[in-house]
């Protein structure tokens, strides 16, 4: 993400890393901003273990760009080959993933109820397992 007057940086997060090497990645989320008529850009960056990952999500409006700077930030993170410790070690990218709604309406509103589904079936078991629902899987 170039420093400049037009850029502000709007969120961090600060992720620990091991794996192929131990340390920070710092993730930035700039401030979104009108690019063109009908198009909005967010620049990301992700910072750390000897390098520097940037790019910008793109959106007809300021939180489509915000998701998919996100989601571009969670790639980058994910690129680095490291695991994510600490804090944020229950996402693998220290990031939340977003359902893709680029291949239309109908597969979005598909994985959206394989989601919420999931959810339901781990909230079922996790209230049957009170104190152990954190590591139920299936």
């Amino acid at each position: 993400m170039a420093k400049s007057p037009r850029t502000q940086v709007i969120a961090t997060r600060k992720l620990e890393v091991s794996g192929g090497a131990s340390g920070t990645l710092t993730v930035r989320i700039g401030r979104p901003r009108r690019h063109g008529r009908g198009e909005w850009v967010c620049p990301f960056e992700v910072v750390g273990l000897g390098g520097r990952r940037s790019g910008a999500g793109h959106g007809v409006d300021s939180v489509q760009a915000l998701i998919q700077a996100v989601e571009g930030a969670r790639t980058q993170v994910l690129a680095t080959g490291t695991r994510i410790v600490g804090t944020f070690c229950d996402e693998p990218a220290g990031l939340p993933r977003t359902v893709p709604s680029f291949f239309g309406r109908r597969f979005a509103l598909s994985l959206n109820r394989m989601i919420d589904r999931k959810v339901e079936r781990f909230a079922r078991r996790a209230a049957r397992n009170p104190g152990g629902g954190r590591g139920v899987s299936k």
